[in-house]
């Protein structure tokens, strides 16, 4: 998505026009889009893209591949296949994002990720819009890239293979989602060794592997 390009590259995107209604017959005036992106808007918008990813790519003997080297949509999909990944990537989501927003949408869906994760920017007022969902198997993950496309709180996420090595190379810069905008679920508990939120149905902590209160053997 363009708007995620536009995040990773720090790049401000031409806002859209005002609608244009008013030369519209008027039965076709409610079809009219709340906000049309103009070619122009379109052109602009690129041209800072590429400004963009020059100024990121110096010096370019450093990054030789920029702009020579298409890039190979398909190769996540066939790494996600090949080494059985459990974990999936989500972008384009809500700046305010809880750690149980993202266990509820999963769930209306049949989806159960045992955790998520976002990343941990230099200007914390800035969220990434991204993250990570973790299953226990990579058949949930599987059956969980059904959710590329749907809505949660009214924007469109974008949901795509990834893989556990992705992980391990972002770990130092890794942070767990706000758990939620209210108080924490009955039976949610946090690490009392690491601080992580943890959902009820674990019996250890996902960040830390610390066992949750009364987990143990009776």
């Amino acid at each position: 998505m363009l708007s995620n390009i536009c995040a990773a590259l720090e790049v401000e995107p031409v806002q859209s026009s005002a609608p244009i209604k008013h030369n519209l017959p008027f039965h076709l005036q409610a079809l009219a889009p709340a906000s049309p992106r103009r070619a122009m808007e379109e052109a602009v918008t690129l041209a800072r893209v590429l400004r963009g990813l020059i100024r990121k790519s110096q010096p370019p003997q450093e990054h030789p591949d920029v702009l020579t080297r298409p890039m190979d949509a398909r190769a996540d999909v066939r790494a996600f296949l090949s080494e059985r990944s459990k974990v999936l990537h989500m972008s384009g989501l809500p700046h305010d994002t809880t750690q149980s927003e993202l266990e509820s949408w999963f769930t209306q869906f049949g989806g159960r990720p045992i955790a998520f994760w976002t990343l941990r920017t230099p200007e914390q007022h800035k969220p990434t819009g991204t993250g990570f969902a973790v299953f226990s198997s990579h058949e949930e993950a599987a059956e969980s890239l059904c959710m590329n496309g749907r809505a949660l709180n009214e924007k469109a996420i974008e949901v795509s293979p990834s893989s556990s090595r992705v992980l391990d190379r972002a770990q130092d810069i890794l942070t767990p989602f706000p758990p939620s905008k209210n108080r924490p679920r009955p039976g949610d508990w946090t690490c009392p060794s690491c601080g992580f939120s943890n959902f009820q149905r674990r019996t250890a902590c996902f960040r830390c592997s610390f066992p949750a209160v009364g987990a143990g053997p009776s």
